[in-house]
């Protein structure tokens, strides 16, 4: 039996391997006496698998103790032992601290930068847990990762309370509608948060109407970036109707989704209330001059001093300059058309 531990101990301490699996190979607590042993010196093992062996909760309570030394372990298998609940509890949290001091390496300036980190949901948790101890954390980038619902529910559970992120970067990942509507839950209650970027997450009508209720709740938010994803009238309605008692936003970013022109009148109505709006990206979606002619209108009618940039959109057209009251020679794009618009209503 000792030379067979013995081998555990040599595998640990004198080989720099990332990823080791001993899953069933009759490991029990006496083996793992000596692997949590080895463990404490090992710098190098970030997966280790104890899949299907005969450990209990004595020797799952060694690990852990390990964990308090060892800094490099990330992930810990112990499915098919007899190890309880509470127990593998307790190693998730080790685990997870040790995973967090890993990601806090990434931190630079105030900022999270975790993009295109390869990130899962069993690693969100260990980013929650760096957002909320970090102390001065500004910002948090993690987009293009492999995170869905659970990671999205670890990201949100730590937005509230105490979180003091001012930007929170989520392109990228897959947003299901659940997923849109747990964020959103969370956001209603950060007091914090001013930039939200969700630009190619798969997001459906329902998952933008979800998103809505944070705007309508009126929080800090001043800037969404929603394109790239499946956002239609359904969604953008939902937005639109979220705005008329929003005071904040100042940028919302609906380019390359799938916006008719139901959706455009809809928003083309926020003129009437937000006008605090300076930029709308429209490009790329599927409304026609219909949808123009409405949003023509309605910055007839309001005096639309903060609306800069309305891109996407086709204001030069012989019906919303008739509308507009603008003559051709003097417009050659949007831009230009909004700049007149502001400024006939300055000079009154």
């Amino acid at each position: 039996m000792g030379a067979v531990q013995s081998l555990y101990t040599r595998k640990l301490l004198h080989n720099s391997d990332t990823e080791i699996h001993w899953n069933g190979m009759h490991i029990g607590d006496r083996e793992v006496s000596d692997i949590a042993n080895a463990l404490q010196k090992n710098t190098s093992l970030k997966t280790l698998d104890l899949k299907d062996n005969s450990i209990t909760d004595k020797g799952a309570s060694l690990l852990i103790n390990a964990l308090q030394v060892n800094t490099t372990l990330i992930q810990l298998n112990l499915d098919g032992n007899s190890v309880s609940d509470d127990t593998l509890s307790a190693l998730s949290q080790a685990l997870i601290h040790n995973n967090a001091a890993i990601l806090k390496k990434e931190l630079l300036d105030g900022e999270l930068n975790l993009d295109f980190k390869g990130i899962k949901d069993s690693d969100c948790a260990a980013v929650a847990e760096v957002i909320r101890s970090t102390t001065g954390l500004t910002g948090v980038r993690l987009g293009f990762n492999n995170f869905s619902r659970d990671g999205v529910e670890y990201i949100a559970a730590s937005l509230t309370g105490g979180c003091h992120i001012t930007y929170l970067h989520l392109s990228g990942n897959e947003f299901s509608d659940q997923s849109c509507e747990i964020l959103a839950a969370a956001l209603q209650h950060n007091i914090s948060i001013h930039e939200l970027v969700l630009n190619n997450a798969s997001i459906s009508a329902i998952g933008g109407a979800a998103l809505s209720t944070v705007i309508a709740k009126n929080t800090p938010l001043t800037a969404l970036y929603l394109w790239g994803n499946n956002i239609s009238d359904g969604g953008c309605e939902a937005l639109a109707a979220a705005m008329k008692t929003n005071t904040t936003l100042h940028v919302l970013d609906l380019k390359e989704n799938n916006v008719g022109d139901d959706g455009i009148c809809a928003l083309a109505t926020l003129f009437r209330y937000a006008t605090r709006i300076i930029s709308l990206d429209l490009e790329g979606n599927v409304f026609s001059c219909v949808g123009e002619l409405a949003l023509a209108k309605e910055i007839n009618s309001c005096s639309c001093l903060h609306l800069r940039d309305l891109n996407g959109v086709d204001l030069t057209s012989g019906e919303c300059r008739g509308i507009l009251g603008i003559d051709k020679s003097h417009c050659s794009s949007t831009y230009e058309v909004l700049d007149i618009v502001r400024a006939r209503y300055i000079d009154i």
